[in-house]
């Protein structure tokens, strides 16, 4: 590849690891209205600036939301907005809160619609039912017979942290005394988990000051009043962005500390979630094969991701209600570092894999409303061994490129969805399976356009849709350096790049075990 563009990506890699923070989520706008309806005894705002947010950003046809439209996600932002918003009893000369009017329209007009999509957000059913009975109780005409039989809200998960045990909060964290007893989900700060949404109804049921004061913090990182879903989420986004970059061979040796840091983030076990509380074994085994990339030992830790094995897949965390394709492919990939204790754990997760897959081609996740997340994820984790039974998945990848150089599920391509893309062929054309070079070609002149962007479309799935503007970045940056490099591979090589040292040991354990 031309070291022009080595440069450029090596330079574009170096700044994202230089500026990287404890978390990049964009402003949610269910959350936002969680911290808009604090108020202090005596009745002031906490948080004016979050009314203010929700005010500013209602869409046009009077939804909250992400900008890629998915139901279940708008459904929640826009019912969430609307209390808040009618709680703040703002309203004009006639009475009214123009907001609150246009968003009951957008609900009447659209309650139905979250029953034909693929997949839904999390805790969609306890968090519908709490926030009807929140509208319910305010005589918001809304059309609740539409939404009527969604699901009673989850008791609290057991969460068996390797070494100990420990609890999770419910699926919706109620501000009820019973529900949020001072010290029974939070952390040293006051924080419930990672979620300003929790911490915000444990404060108004206890009146913690330190939870306020991590809620302050929080707030006070975003200026213009939203808030993100998540806080601090410094595991997990260090530990994806160090994943993608490694599949291009970036970052550059400047950046040699990173993996060092990641493992301070850890327990002595290894374990972490997206922030060092409440294990997830996606994180978990991300961080331990970036980790192994890098030259540390991680056998007296893979042990632990056990803890989450079920009887035909690995759980994200406890009790989980959906298994995730991205998190057994993650998983896989680590135990692939050290094969030889993991051998009946890696065949049940590849059965469990290729008997997921849709239409002969394409896998989904909860995770993720695209698709092209997912399949790359098994892409990267299958074996050549089984590489006869991804040539439609290959098929599948070119076909599904837009005239300009794009993919994506939805309306649009977007830049994320088409590093995934490329992310996954590049994995599939180091088995020799070749793809033509105008699909790089336009690949590579669709993600140059968009490295410099900074506030990518909320794609993947928290309790809304949400963007970790890092994540992206580095999924982005690494696709376009994929793809330049097979634009510019010598003709008639174009399905042949020699595979990297990292790689054939990957491949050899493959051939071996299956």
């Amino acid at each position: 590849m031309p070291h022009a563009i080595v440069n450029e990506s090596s330079r574009v890699a170096a700044r994202l690891l230089d500026t990287m923070t404890d978390g990049s989520f964009g402003a949610c706008s269910y959350t936002t209205a969680q911290l808009a309806r604090l108020r202090h005894p005596d009745g002031r705002e906490v948080f004016p600036a979050a009314r203010r947010w929700l005010l500013a950003n209602q869409k046009p046809d009077g939804s909250w939301g992400g900008r890629i439209f998915f139901p279940h996600d708008r459904i929640v932002s826009t019912l969430a907005a609307m209390v808040a918003l009618d709680e703040a009893d703002i309203r004009d000369r006639e009475g009214r809160c123009v907001a609150v009017l246009r968003a009951g329209e957008y609900l009447n007009r659209n309650a139905r619609r979250w029953r034909q999509a693929m997949g839904e957000t999390v805790a969609f059913g306890p968090l519908m039912r709490e926030l009807i009975g929140q509208a319910q109780r305010r005589e918001l005409p809304l059309p609740y017979r539409e939404w009527a039989g969604l699901g009673l809200p989850t008791a609290g998960r057991r969460c068996p942290t390797p070494g100990g045990s420990g609890s999770l909060p419910p699926a919706v964290l109620r501000p009820e005394p019973e529900m949020a007893a001072p010290g029974k989900f939070t952390g040293v700060d006051g924080a419930v988990g990672r979620t300003p949404a929790d911490t915000a109804a444990y404060w108004t049921s206890t009146a913690d000051p330190s939870a306020l004061r991590h809620l302050r913090g929080i707030v006070a990182l975003r200026p213009g009043g939203g808030v993100p879903s998540a806080y601090p989420t410094e595991v997990f986004e260090l530990a994806f962005v160090l994943d993608y970059l490694r599949r291009a061979d970036l970052p550059s040796t400047g950046a040699g500390m990173l993996p060092g840091r990641l493992r301070g983030l850890l327990d002595n076990h290894g374990c972490a979630g997206f922030s060092r509380t409440f294990p997830d074994a996606g994180v978990m085994a991300t961080a331990l094969t970036v980790l192994s990339a890098a030259g540390h030992e991680i056998a007296d830790l893979l042990p632990w991701l056990l803890a989450f094995e079920t009887r035909s897949h690995f759980a994200g965390y406890p009790d989980e209600r959906r298994a995730a394709v991205g998190v057994n492919a993650r998983v896989l990939e680590a135990f692939g570092r050290h094969p030889a204790g993991y051998q009946p754990q890696i065949a049940k997760i590849a059965r469990y894999l290729m008997d997921g897959r849709q239409d002969g081609a394409w896998w989904s996740d909860r995770g993720h409303v695209s698709p092209y997340y997912a399949t790359a994820q098994v892409a990267f984790a299958l074996p050549q061994a089984l590489g006869d039974r991804l040539q439609s998945t290959r098929m599948w990848m070119i076909d599904s490129q837009r005239p300009d150089g794009s993919w994506g599920w939805f309306e649009t391509g977007t830049a994320e969805e088409t590093g995934f893309a490329v992310l996954a062929l590049d994995a599939l054309a180091r088995r020799r399976w070749a793809v033509p070079p105008k699909v790089w070609r336009a690949a590579a002149g669709y993600l140059r356009a968009h490295l410099a962007d900074d506030d990518p479309p909320e794609l993947w799935v928290g309790k809304t849709l949400f963007a970790p503007a890092q994540v992206v970045g580095a999924v982005v940056l690494a696709g376009y350096t994929v793809a330049s490099r097979w634009a510019r591979a010598e003709p008639g090589r174009a399905g042949q790049r020699p595979l990297l040292a990292r790689e054939k040991g990957i491949e050899q354990v493959w051939n071996a075990g299956f």
